[in-house]
């Protein structure tokens, strides 16, 4: 019996880490969403987008941004 209270809680770690994991990604989404000029997330429009900031040459980040996503 204990160890079938030991799977269960397991199960519901599991479940919380994704619960936590999907929460995360939407707050990103949403923070994405700020960013962009549009709501439109089409395959097209995001293509339009990146060669639209590739017009000027390439993009530059500064030390900080760089350390954040390495």
């Amino acid at each position: 019996m204990k160890h079938t209270n030991e799977w269960k809680k397991l199960w519901m770690l599991v479940m919380e880490f994704f619960e936590l994991q999907n929460e995360l990604t939407n707050m990103r989404i949403k923070d994405l969403g700020e960013w962009m000029d549009h709501d439109c997330s089409c395959p097209n429009c995001l293509m339009s987008s990146i060669e639209a900031a590739w017009e000027s040459g390439e993009p530059t980040f500064d030390k900080d941004f760089k350390e954040e996503w390495e």
